[in-house]
């Protein structure tokens, strides 16, 4: 019965990543037209409403709730080297450090946990059972950074 459980649990919180990281990006604005904008010189676009500085809105629930675990990772809420990589892939926001790190957190459990309960089911040596499970936990740490990069090379082809 768990086996049915952990393909659901994966792809439930790789959306919820997915999502997050595709909602930071879109309260960016797009680049072209952000460009388009400047060049006009109509600051605001098309519409007759103020410009809302996208870094100061606030953050939908479901971010604020991947943002919840970012205290696990507290380098990562300070760093400076991160505001600027998330910069560099249009996530301007101001929390945009504590919903990556949350991310984080949350991409660890879900893929070491994930790999931990496969490995169990096939009844694999206790050895195996480590070894995997960390395998899994590493690929779960490094995939949030990975996804990272591919935004930053994506905008950068881009501008």
């Amino acid at each position: 019965m768990i086996l049915y459980l952990v393909p659901i649990l994966t792809a439930l919180t790789l959306l919820a990543a997915a999502a997050a990281f595709y909602q930071l990006q879109v309260r960016g604005g797009d680049v072209s037209d952000r460009l388009k904008r400047v060049v006009d010189g109509s600051g605001t676009g098309e519409t007759d409403q103020p410009a809302v500085d996208s870094a100061d809105a606030p953050l939908p629930v479901y971010l604020r709730l991947v943002s919840f675990f970012a205290w696990l990772l507290p380098g990562h809420i300070y760093s400076e080297t991160l505001k600027w990589e998330l910069a560099q892939a249009g996530h301007g926001h101001l929390d945009a450090r504590k919903v990556f790190a949350g991310a984080r957190v949350m991409s660890i459990l879900l893929f070491g946990l994930t790999t931990f309960i496969v490995v169990w089911n096939l009844h694999r040596p206790p050895q195996e059972i480590l070894i995997l499970t960390g395998v899994g936990t590493l690929i779960g740490f490094f995939f949030p950074m990975m996804m990272l990069r591919y935004q930053q090379n994506k905008r950068q082809w881009e501008i």
